[in-house]
């Protein structure tokens, strides 16, 4: 989670097909589902674990950096924001590390855990070193941090059918991207043959740009490029995909509609509608939909007045049941027009219910947090009065839902 306020690197996407909603003064979304129907679509309650927080920063764990050419310890600041899934009947953590030696509060890097139970992650179940960093190719021209202001973007070659940057025949680098911000918040489906693709944001320290990187195995990952290839210099994230949820644990990417497209959710301030043939390609989907008459092209707006009031961006990946789409959402309260119940910049999650034959359509969102800061780790940390949702599982019969908190740690919260 990180907002900052984008002149031009925020383009407005307008590309591809056109998805109709209506307004939200054409329709009243907590009253368009009857109520007997919410206890089917909504999830909750959630109850936190009272073993929070359930993972931790560990100095212990360090790496060769190829980008700073040291050693690293590169989980010992920071770790949050993680993604979520079910693998050998274990629960595995994608979550984000943060270092005290990088730029821009610390360089993020992906690591990965795993877990029993889902509560216990211990120290030698965690692998040892990142499963995605900021690495630069042989003869990658962003191969030192000072060459990136200096020379570097005027030698790379970007390719935008790649959405990377060539530094060779037949060479391809996300250096540009990915350094030295780093590669942060995590969200990961399969597809129908079992390959895992996540969804992470490349952060160079000044443009957020969402990327693409699949894996077999969940320690080796190879990247795809950027989200939004036509768009290398727009601003987005947060890629949440619509899927099944099946009782095994298994997050599978579920293509939708006539044409048989994935379709995700995404965004940071507004959340907006995209589209792909391959889980790689994503193309944005300009709705012409106006929310509350602040803004045009999304699906979910900031409330003024409301707990969700100065920002809304997507949760886990979004979830298909039957003819509707469960999007689970973290917001941001403002501090001029928001909830006065609710601190300045405090952060918590709410549900937003989609037309599946329709994923531009919004029918429901909730008037309310499901969740909200309360305890001394939620409440203090990086960024404080945080809880952020991102990875959710089903796992021995209940859900999962594990969170970031205050940027700082990583908490849990389960319901049946």
């Amino acid at each position: 989670m990180r907002l900052i306020i984008v002149g031009i690197a925020m383009i407005q996407f307008c590309y591809g097909e056109v998805l109709t909603a209506k307004d939200e003064h054409e329709v009243d979304v907590n009253s368009a589902v009857p109520s007997e129907d919410l206890d089917s679509m909504l999830l909750g309650p959630f109850h936190k674990a009272s073993r929070n927080p359930i993972f931790s920063p560990n100095a212990s764990f360090s790496f060769f950096c190829p980008w700073h050419h040291k050693h690293l310890k590169w989980q010992a600041k920071d770790v949050f924001n993680p993604a979520a899934l079910v693998r050998d009947h274990k629960v595995h953590l994608l979550f984000r590390a943060e270092d005290f030696d990088g730029m821009h509060a610390g360089t993020s890097r992906i690591g990965l855990a795993r877990s029993e139970d889902g509560l216990h992650f211990p120290a030698e179940d965690t692998h040892p070193s990142p499963v995605l960093f900021p690495a630069p190719e042989e003869g990658d021209c962003c191969f030192r941090v000072d060459y990136l202001e200096d020379t570097c973007k005027d030698k790379c070659q970007r390719d935008t059918a790649a959405g990377m940057v060539k530094v060779g025949e037949g060479k391809y680098s996300m250096s540009l991207y990915d350094a030295e911000g780093g590669c942060e918040d995590p969200r990961v489906v399969q597809d129908e043959e079992g390959t895992y693709f996540m969804l992470y944001t490349s952060y160079d320290g000044h443009v957020a740009r969402l990327s693409v990187a699949s894996s077999n195995n969940l320690t080796t990952w190879t990247k795809h490029g950027l989200a939004f290839k036509h768009f290398p210099d727009a601003w987005s994230k947060a890629g949440a995909i619509v899927s099944t949820y099946h009782e095994d644990g298994r997050v599978v990417a579920t293509r939708l509609g006539e044409e048989q497209m994935y379709y995700m959710y995404w965004g940071e301030g507004n959340i907006k509608l995209a589209k792909s043939q391959d889980l790689k390609n994503w193309i944005p989907v300009d709705t012409s939909n106006t929310m509350s008459g602040r803004w045009t092209g999304g699906v979910l707006a900031p409330r003024p007045g409301s707990w969700d009031s100065d920002l809304v961006e997507p949760g886990p990946p979004a979830m298909l049941k039957g003819d509707k789409i469960l999007l689970i959402y973290n917001a941001k309260n403002s501090a001029k027009q928001g909830d006065k119940r609710f601190p300045e910049g405090n952060y918590a999650p709410g549900q937003a219910i989609f037309d599946a034959s329709n994923p531009a359509q919004l029918i429901y969102r909730s008037s309310s947090p499901f969740l909200v800061p309360d305890q001394p780790f939620e409440l203090k940390g990086q960024i404080n009065n945080v809880i952020f949702v991102q990875g959710l599982v089903r796992f021995r019969n209940e859900w999962l839902l594990y969170y970031g908190t205050a940027d700082s740690l990583i908490a849990v919260a389960s319901s049946k």
